[in-house]
């Protein structure tokens, strides 16, 4: 069973969908810790009040987690009202980028040279305020401000994360309507530590034993830990204050407990 969530409770998998009614909005979180961070930051800022408004769900790391939540919809119409959301922590490329910043992104391409333009966000006009980018993805973590640099160099992108190319094919393929939103955890001159994406298995939680036997190899990028969580959870924050605006300016909401 995939890990789902809501706001504020747990979920059934998507094949029970079908027997509920459809929520909103449903935000898809590559990380459980996403999920649960976003959950929390949108219950506070939003109320207790979401479900079944919004939901969140969890699809695990990369174009395989994305491929493989999108293999456990079997149903021919979109699972929320007003749209599917991939929404979680990206890589900042270019200098505006910078850490606890969230982005919209008007454009997502691959490095095969495909482009996309998300309805939320591209072809919608952006909520007043919000900062939109462009959003590549990449096999893997890009852990050195040089390699960060040559993508923005080639790519032209913003920001780069590991699942928005495979979401937004998925999605085009069915026509749904989708969109970005990404809160930088690492800017374009900061590094992360080496093998980070080895910590975080298929389900999207972290591996802890991974991760303490890479950090006993290489106490150094103990370093980066206290700004990455640090900065990771303000881009989150920043995250939420979008999808705050996105759901006050799309959904007809309110930035108070929901009605």
């Amino acid at each position: 069973m995939r890990a789902a969530d809501a706001v504020p409770d747990a979920v059934p998998d998507a094949a029970l969908d079908a027997v509920r009614p459809r929520p909103d909005l449903l935000l898809l979180c590559p990380l459980q810790f996403e999920r649960d961070t976003l959950g929390r930051l949108l219950r506070d800022r939003l109320g207790p009040d979401l479900q079944p408004r919004i939901h969140l769900e969890t699809t695990g790391p990369g174009r395989a987690g994305v491929h493989a939540w999108f293999s456990r919809w079997r149903f021919d119409e979109p699972p929320a009202t007003h749209g599917v959301l991939l929404v979680g922590t990206a890589g900042g490329l270019s200098v505006h980028a910078s850490s606890g910043r969230a982005f919209l992104a008007n454009r997502i391409v691959s490095g095969g040279g495909r482009a996309w333009t998300p309805p939320i966000g591209g072809g919608d006009l952006a909520p007043h305020g919000a900062a939109t980018a462009t959003v590549i993805s990449w096999q893997f973590a890009l852990a050195s401000p040089e390699a960060k640099a040559n993508l923005h160099r080639t790519s032209g992108a913003d920001l780069v994360d590991l699942e928005s190319t495979a979401f937004a094919e998925a999605c085009a393929d069915r026509r749904w309507r989708f969109g970005v939103v990404r809160g930088v955890s690492d800017g374009p001159t900061e590094h992360l530590p080496r093998g980070i994406g080895s910590w975080v298995a298929a389900d999207g939680s972290l591996r802890w034993a991974r991760m303490l036997a890479g950090l006993a190899g290489r106490p150094h990028d103990l370093l980066h830990l206290p700004r990455l969580r640090r900065d990771s959870f303000a881009a989150l924050r920043a995250a939420s204050e979008l999808l705050a605006a996105l759901w006050a300016d799309r959904c007809g909401g309110s930035t108070g407990a929901v009605r």
